[in-house]
């Protein structure tokens, strides 16, 4: 096998096992969310999870309406995680 097919063939092996991994990470990620948690304690590290308010503005709907008011009705506001650290514990013990 040529040194192009193998490169060929290692980059698709670790693109599947990336795909996996992905995945893997997905599904621990939304057990992690579902407890609600702002800070996890693991054996090695712990994990804090960061928060990021975001509104969705729909501006068609607002162009119906002329107050404040019923702008702001038109406004969806929701809650987006957008990050999870993992960090070495004594960070955490060192900020106790």
């Amino acid at each position: 096998m040529s040194n192009i097919a193998s490169l060929v063939d290692a980059y698709e092996t670790a693109k599947a096992a990336l795909a996996a991994q992905t995945d893997m990470v997905e599904k621990l990620k939304e057990q992690i969310l579902s407890t609600n948690m702002d800070i996890m304690v693991g054996t090695n590290v712990y994990l804090e999870i960061s928060l990021r308010e975001r509104a969705k503005f729909d501006t068609k709907l607002a162009k119906k309406f002329l107050t404040d008011d019923q702008i702001k009705l038109c406004t969806d506001g929701s809650t987006v995680y957008t990050n999870i650290a993992t960090n070495p514990l004594s960070k955490l013990q060192k900020a106790a």
